[in-house]
């Protein structure tokens, strides 16, 4: 029988730890969120009036709009039975502060699903590498994902691996499956088992999260988690004092100034060398767009252009970089 609905969207609160922010709090989703802008989220819900960001594009879009149409290709590829979709109540842990949003939720008999390309059906193992095959019996986590990325044996791990296990953990279900669609034409379902080591890591670090939210709440303090690249240096450490007094710096600080030195070394280096090899080839090409040798062909093309606009104007903000002085 199926149940299928459309989506529905996000059911959980912005406070508590969901699954599908995971991979970001895991520190495998950088290039689109850090712990710490996790962190700064649930903070940011805590506020009084808070009011959920609205973010619509296409890709959210086509990805509510096909996501039943996914999952009922799923099932019909894994052979499932009872699939519901459009799901109204979020899942919660029992026990930790997690809960999830389900895309869908499907039953099996105990059947052997076998890997095959062709088909586009992947058993993925514990070490997070294809295996020939998987059983599966009973309920089932099923998540969706719609992108625009050349289609991967092996899926992003924020592309729904990290999420389904977290549903898992919520669900007490033993296995899941996500079903991507790639580019709008190649349909991949990969099938996991309830993955222990991962669900423990997962576990500690919903309990990290969970008492930092705490150290906010009862002392109106952050307790940042280390950061993941300078850009975030610079939100995480947004002021500073200049009537402070210097820090000492050790060894190992001093080391990594060195560290930093000859990195900024070795990158003016490598700029000088792609500045003279880019001139001289720009002679070469003069007002023609296309040169071909024996082992490259080279293109110095036009741009597209630009309207102008207005810059407004920002406040003071703190760097991005550390400048370095050597002391004599």
């Amino acid at each position: 029988m199926i149940k299928t609905k459309v989506a529905v969207g996000k059911l959980t609160n912005d406070v508590t730890m969901s699954c599908s922010r995971l991979a970001g709090l895991l520190g495998l989703n950088i290039k689109y969120s850090t712990p710490n802008e996790e962190l700064q989220k649930s903070i940011d819900a805590l506020a009084p009036g808070y009011i959920r960001p609205v973010k619509i594009n296409d890709a959210i879009h086509f990805g509510n709009v096909t996501e039943t149409l996914n999952l009922e290709y799923a099932a019909r590829k894994l052979k499932l039975f009872d699939l519901s979709t459009g799901l109204s109540e979020p899942v919660k842990h029992k026990s930790l502060p997690l809960q999830g949003s389900l895309d869908g939720i499907a039953n099996t008999k105990s059947q052997l699903i076998v890997s095959d390309k062709e088909k586009g059906i992947y058993c993925i193992g514990k070490d997070g590498n294809i295996v020939d095959s998987m059983y599966i019996e009973g309920l089932g986590v099923l998540e969706a994902k719609l992108t625009g990325v050349y289609p991967s044996d092996k899926p992003d791990p924020a592309r729904g691996p990290i999420q389904i296990q977290g549903l898992m953990m919520c669900t007490g279900y033993s296995w899941g499956a996500v079903s991507v669609l790639y580019q709008g034409t190649k349909h991949i379902v990969y099938v996991y088992e309830s993955d222990p080591s991962i669900q423990s890591v997962i576990k500690n670090e919903v309990i990290e999260f969970e008492n930092k939210l705490h150290v906010f709440q009862e002392e109106g303090v952050v307790d940042w988690y280390n950061i993941f690249s300078p850009n975030e240096g610079a939100l995480v450490y947004a002021n500073s004092e200049e009537d402070l007094p210097s820090i000492p710096l050790d060894k190992d600080d001093e080391d990594l100034v060195e560290q930093l030195q000859a990195a900024k070394a070795a990158i003016s280096a490598a700029t000088k060398l792609k500045d003279e090899a880019t001139k001289k080839l720009m002679d070469k090409l003069a007002i023609h767009q296309v040169g071909v040798g024996k082992n490259y062909k080279i293109t110095w093309g036009m741009t597209k252009g630009r309207k102008g606009y207005t810059v407004n104007d920002s406040p003071p903000a703190r760097a991005k970089s550390i400048k370095v002085e050597e002391i004599l």
